[in-house]
């Protein structure tokens, strides 16, 4: 078999597995994303909640502390979440940026033709 041959059929391997890569990483970022904007509503709802009845529970202050503190470090770690999504736009070239975005947040359709473009454009 020439060599020529051999490197076609990994090129269209690497084609296909890059496909199913992609197929499965979409649904799992879309989800991903889902959920992490539902947390934000929900554990947002439950850091006011806590900070409202924070001074009016009937037990220890520890209690009322921990329950605060959990609630903001959930929300904390949401917030990072979305602002590491935000913050890659200065971390990329402009072509790039907006793209790779939408990507994180399990929109992929354009980012292969967007980086192709950038790539063979220089």
């Amino acid at each position: 078999m020439p060599l020529e041959h051999v490197i076609a059929y990994m090129v269209k391997g690497g084609e296909e597995a890059l496909g199913n890569f992609v197929k499965a990483t979409k649904k799992w970022l879309i989800a991903y994303f889902a959920f992490t904007v539902i947390q934000i509503v929900l554990d947002l709802t439950q850091f006011f909640i806590q900070v409202k009845n924070f001074g009016s529970l009937n037990s220890s202050a520890f209690q009322g502390l921990a329950l605060v503190t959990i609630a903001s470090i959930f929300l904390y770690l949401n917030w990072y979440y979305l602002f590491w999504i935000l913050s890659l736009q200065f971390k990329f070239p402009h072509y790039v940026s907006a793209t790779f975005i939408r990507a994180l947040m399990g929109l992929l359709e354009n980012i292969h033709h967007a980086i192709g473009q950038a790539m063979f454009k220089s």
